[in-house]
């Protein structure tokens, strides 16, 4: 049995037993580390169970698993609401379904960091979504399976601002009469979402791209979004 210590973000907890909880934890030392924390269920031990805060967290590494030591909250949690709320909630349940354990992504750890953070303080409604596409686009990077802006699926062919095209998830994006503008997908390329056409292009892009990354699972956060 060893002894590690992480800085870490709770992604998902469910209860294990009368007293315990199963936890996912997004740390920047090892991604995704699901773990059991005995007593967990526990009044005094659930205050350290913070959603979308910063841990600092000690574990027991022992061959059928990890198994939490100690657990602090090394920030409160920031006071989310309505979209920014559930935008954060989805971005969770997006690392929970995709991300594999035991997988340090340090590029996604920083976004993912970036995003609580903007939640905590943008109010705007296209400032949101812009930073939900940002967290997306490094979401598929680190998950292989971003494909490019910047030329056509299948050929070396440039995209080009004047055409149309249509995105296949896992390909790429192919011509077609109508559909997605080309100048849309280059500014995207460049991560420049500032206007709402591209904004609107980028959610059509990422959804169906996100999707293809689910392979079917539901995210439950989704029906949030639509109530509101």
């Amino acid at each position: 049995m060893t002894s590690e210590s992480f800085t870490a973000w709770l992604i998902h907890k469910q209860a294990s037993g009368d007293t315990s909880s199963r936890l996912t934890l997004f740390t920047q030392e090892k991604g995704i580390v699901r773990c059991l924390f005995r007593g967990g269920r526990t009044l005094k031990k659930q205050a350290a169970l913070q959603l979308f805060a910063p841990l600092w967290v000690e574990m027991n590494n022992r061959s059928y698993g990890y198994f939490i030591n100690k657990i602090e909250c090394s920030s409160s949690s920031p006071i989310l609401s309505s979209t920014n709320l559930f935008t954060a909630l989805y971005v969770n349940e997006l690392i929970y379904h995709t991300v594999k354990p035991l997988d340090a992504l340090p590029d996604l750890y920083e976004a993912y960091q970036y995003t609580m953070q903007a939640l905590s303080v943008v109010k705007e409604r296209l400032a949101i979504e812009a930073v939900l596409r940002q967290f997306e686009w490094q979401l598929l990077a680190s998950c292989g399976v971003l494909c490019s802006f910047e030329q056509e699926a299948h050929n070396s062919r440039l995209i080009e601002p004047g055409l149309f095209y249509q995105y296949r998830p896992a390909q790429g994006f192919v011509r077609s009469p109508q559909g997605l503008p080309g100048g849309d997908i280059l500014s995207m390329a460049h991560r420049k979402l500032d206007t709402p056409a591209v904004l609107k292009t980028a959610k059509i892009i990422m959804r169906q791209a996100i999707d293809h990354l689910l392979a079917g699972k539901v995210l439950k956060s989704r029906s949030l979004f639509k109530k509101i």
